[in-house]
């Protein structure tokens, strides 16, 4: 799979643009309750072997 890193760049650029107090943080919490994220984070830190 190739990615354009400018249009990459150029894309997180309009997004700041847009909503310039945009963070990553912020927007997954709109996508996933914290139960589900929280869920999901154990859940890969265990599938990568941590106890």
């Amino acid at each position: 799979m190739f990615v354009d890193g400018d249009a990459v760049a150029a894309a997180a650029r309009r997004v700041l643009e847009i909503e310039p107090g945009f963070s990553v943080e912020a927007y997954a919490s709109r996508l996933f309750p914290p139960v589900v994220a929280e869920a999901r984070y154990r859940a890969a830190l265990r599938a990568a072997g941590l106890p």
